[in-house]
């Protein structure tokens, strides 16, 4: 056995030590109100509607979410839930905001994969194309 699996397992071992023995320090999620428990499930729903609009701004870390009249925004403190009557601001649990977070990147991930998919594809049709008609011209 290597030296760098040693380690890696070693490192392990030391985790779960820490985790079992001291996990009683370290201070749990708080758990959600009615209402973030609410909002939670109608962003996660948004995120994985196939027709909503997902946008990101790097800059500002906002997420931003459209789907015909409910827009969504949030980052890793508050959200925003407006639809076309009334407007809500909520505060988010940092943990929670990074889970929407995490889904709304794999999300995006998926969709880039499905429209790379569809480029490659294309691509290869054209080429395909082409190599055909560089073969029939001598």
């Amino acid at each position: 056995m290597t030296s760098r699996i040693r380690f890696a397992r070693t490192r392990i071992k030391f985790k779960r030590f820490k985790k079992r023995f001291f996990g009683f320090l370290i201070p749990k999620n708080p758990k959600l109100s009615a209402i973030q428990q609410e909002t939670f499930a109608i962003i996660k729903t948004l995120i994985a509607h196939p027709e909503a609009l997902l946008l990101y701004s790097p800059n500002s870390s906002i997420y931003h979410i459209e789907y015909e009249n409910i827009f969504v925004r949030f980052n890793n403190m508050h959200c925003y839930v407006v639809n076309s009557k009334y407007s809500y601001y909520i505060e988010l649990p940092t943990h929670v905001a990074y889970e929407l977070a995490g889904m709304f990147r794999r999300k995006i991930e998926k969709k880039s994969n499905e429209v790379l998919a569809i480029y490659e594809s294309k691509m290869l049709d054209n080429l395909k194309t082409i190599s055909s008609s560089l073969i029939k011209t001598p």
